[in-house]
């Protein structure tokens, strides 16, 4: 990704294979779970741990970790250097002369692996390079079919001989011979899942470990099989507090396996007692059942489960507790034996409660494992039952700047998906980093940032408070789909009105459908503009750059949602929920003096005298009810709508293409917000149609077209020219 002039160019970057992130940002996420192969990776048996805290001493970005004679080795991904390492302390550092920086990943070093004489590493290039005795330059090359991440070397590989395992950039791995010759490939289809392993090592029995980096799961696949025959341990289980820290080094010495994080975080297992698998075993790893159920409704008692033994699950019996009562169901002719997707149980009895607003407790397990008399261990679960509730509005609250490059494919990611569903809400808060930050960031946005425990990253979103936080870039519309049929069990309605200057007033009734206890529980009302588009980055005043050279940098113009102030307290307002006991709050705010544009945001809004709306037709309100201490968002809602535009206007002047002639790509800068666009050929014949402001042409034929654009904020017509 092209950095902005003002921008530090980061001077590396490792590709998380969309595939670039500045180096200085890979030691510590934000992790999701998107991409994991089940829904909660557990062991069944326990790891011991040997060794659990850091290593010290100075090391740059550091990665990749490896057992070679007496020592442990790290590398550097931002220069081609070595750090030795002695009692968990980086005793020496060299430079390997003959290391090239990988043109794909952008680091020096990832994976590491030895044979009895020689230390090997790999960094994203189609070669594995091969180190002198010294450890400090690259004595012979090993050129190989594909790019290569992590490394493994199996002693008995190759009928032998010895065999490198390498992991590739599209979720594979595959094994050469030591002169380079491909012998093998294991696909994620055959693994059964598709992630990048940014580390491995080989075990005696010629088992491969895997690492991925976030979440920080470890598989064992059997290069027979191509198939992972473990449960899959996931450290963050062992060590919480690491859970947000990129883990990039795994090896194996003899009985002892070790965890590295670019962190510095250590962590050392006993490989005796590493996948020691009973025969028998299955893991419950949640309940695959609702929070809230209506009452005098059936429900069907299902759980997740997980293989820990050996063998397949072929026969066992389904038990389940509820009111001191036991419910049992005897199942066979079944066989589960994937160590990489939960498999979902639904017991043929189900239970109608009977209660309202009672919250009824659920134990499950599994017995008699495939005729053995061994039992897997138990799932206890809490329901509350419910006679009425209303559809849920989900609150979307994004942590964003117009200075962040990232922000961009962020908010376009989340705007395609909230335009796709209903039943949401979305308010934005514009921050004051990177660069100069945002010139809209004010300090209620700050005093949000804190309440969140501080934003140290953009873009970062939290969905209905704690039900989802994460990057924008990787939320989904599945996780809006799963949050939208959640019942709620508030009922809010909002009239808002506008008095034509600056002033603005709503009254809220908040209707209770469920009596809600103890617990801080507050209203959160704010002031929205619908869309913003002077707060582009600062800077880009300072060198004269248009909006479509600012587009093409890969920041944003235009901005939707944008938090202008709060008409509650920052802190909201106290309110009681108590059954069918509407509340109702009447609220106003009037904007002070005349519009200002920061020059960064360091010299905010003074809300006592000025204000940065742009548009005050285009202002309307959000409001939400949230668990102050738990941070659950109850419902939310919104009111209020920019005007309507009754007459297109001509808006020529204010829509730029880039680049024109264009051959993939063609770019539309606009003020508004797109809303059809159309191609025409020379003869006046459709050939085209979208509503985006990026558009693949490859398909067209070479020749001139009109391009006929329609915003929010009228039409135009231009051409381009397809080379």
């Amino acid at each position: 990704m092209k950095r902005f002039l003002f921008i530090s160019l980061a001077f590396l970057s490792i590709m998380s294979i969309s595939m670039a992130q500045p180096i200085a940002d890979l030691t510590q996420v934000k992790v999701s779970n998107d991409n994991s192969p089940m829904l909660t990776h557990k062991s069944n048996g326990t790891w011991n741990i040997l060794y659990s805290g850091s290593i010290s001493g100075k090391m740059t970005s550091p990665i990749g970790m490896v057992k070679f004679g007496d020592y442990l080795y790290t590398a550097s991904a931002a220069s081609a250097k070595l750090y030795k390492i002695q009692n968990n302390t980086a005793i020496d550092s060299f430079s390997v002369s003959g290391l090239p920086q990988s043109s794909t990943t952008g680091a020096y070093a990832i994976g590491f692996a030895h044979d009895d004489s020689s230390l090997y590493i790999t960094n994203g290039n189609a070669v594995i390079y091969r180190l002198n005795s010294a450890l400090n330059a690259v004595e012979s090359t090993i050129t190989i079919s594909t790019n290569a991440i992590a490394l493994a070397y199996d002693p008995k590989g190759d009928n032998g001989k010895g065999c490198f395992y390498t992991s590739t950039t599209n979720g594979g791995i595959n094994a050469y011979s030591k002169t380079g010759t491909l012998l093998s490939s294991i696909t994620s289809t055959d693994i059964g899942f598709s992630t990048i392993f940014w580390n491995m090592a080989c075990d005696t029995n010629g088992y491969i470990y895997t690492l991925e980096r976030a979440p920080q799961y470890i598989s064992r696949i059997d290069p027979a099989t191509k198939k992972v025959n473990a449960p899959i341990h996931y450290v963050t289980d062992d060590r919480p507090a690491w859970e947000t820290y990129y883990a990039y080094g795994l090896y194996i010495d003899g009985n002892v396996m070790g965890v590295f994080y670019m962190a510095k975080y250590f962590i050392q297992y006993d490989m005796s007692t590493v996948n020691q698998l009973p025969d028998n075993g299955v893991h419950i790893a949640e309940a695959n059942m609702p929070m809230f159920h209506k009452v005098n409704t059936p429900l069907t008692i299902s759980s997740l489960c997980e293989l820990t033994g050996k063998n397949p699950l072929t026969s066992f019996t389904y038990n389940y507790v509820i009111d001191d009562s036991v419910y049992t169901e005897n199942i066979t002719g079944v066989n589960f034996a994937n160590y990489t997707k939960a498999f979902t149980l639904n017991h043929n009895t189900t239970y109608t409660p009977t209660t309202n607003n009672q919250k009824y407790t659920v134990t499950m397990w599994l017995s008699n494992i495939n005729n053995s008399g061994v039992n897997s261990d138990t799932l206890t679960y809490t329901f509350e039952t419910f006679s009425q509730s209303v559809q849920r509005n989900v609150l979307h609250e994004v942590f964003s700047a117009s200075t962040c490059p990232p922000c961009k494919p962020g908010n376009a990611n989340l705007k395609s998906i909230l335009d796709a569903n209903d039943n949401w809400v979305c308010i934005k808060y514009q921050m004051n980093f990177p660069s100069v930050g945002d010139p809209y960031y004010t300090s209620e946005v700050g005093s949000r940032s804190n309440y969140y425990g501080g934003i140290s990253s953009v873009p970062h979103m939290f969905t209905d408070g704690n039900y989802w936080d994460g990057n924008t870039n990787s939320y989904t519309s599945a996780l809006l789909k799963a949050r939208i049929p959640i019942p709620a069990f508030i009922d809010m309605d909002a009239t808002f009105n506008y008095d034509g200057n600056k002033k603005f007033s709503t009254s809220i009734t908040i209707n209770p459908l469920k009596t809600y206890g103890e617990g801080d529980y507050r209203l959160f009302v704010a002031l929205v503009e619908k869309k913003t588009y002077k707060n582009r980055h600062p800077q880009a005043n300072d060198y004269n750059l248009t909006n479509a050279q600012l587009f093409s940098q890969g920041f944003d113009t235009l901005f939707h949602h944008v938090m202008k102030k709060f008409m509650t307290s920052i802190s909201g307002q106290s309110v009681t929920l108590t059954e069918n006991t509407p509340v109702t709050v009447n609220l106003e705010y009037e904007f002070k003096g005349e519009y200002r544009l920061p020059t960064s945001a360091s010299t905010p809004i003074n809300h006592s005298t000025e204000n940065s709306v742009e548009n005050f037709n285009n202002i309307y309100v959000v409001y939400w009810v949230q668990n102050y201490k738990t941070k659950e968002v109850l419902q939310a809602g919104k009111a209020g709508k920019a005007s309507a535009i009754n007459d297109l206007q001509n808006i020529g002047g204010n829509v730029m293409l880039f680049p024109n002639p264009a051959q993939n790509m063609l770019n539309i800068v606009t003020e508004g917000e797109i809303e059809d666009v159309t191609i025409f050929n020379v003869l006046g014949q459709k050939v085209m149609h979208a509503n985006t402001n990026q558009i693949d042409i490859t398909s067209l034929s070479k020749g001139m077209y009109i391009i006929n654009i329609t915003t929010d904020e009228g039409m135009t017509t231009k051409k381009f020219v397809k080379e």
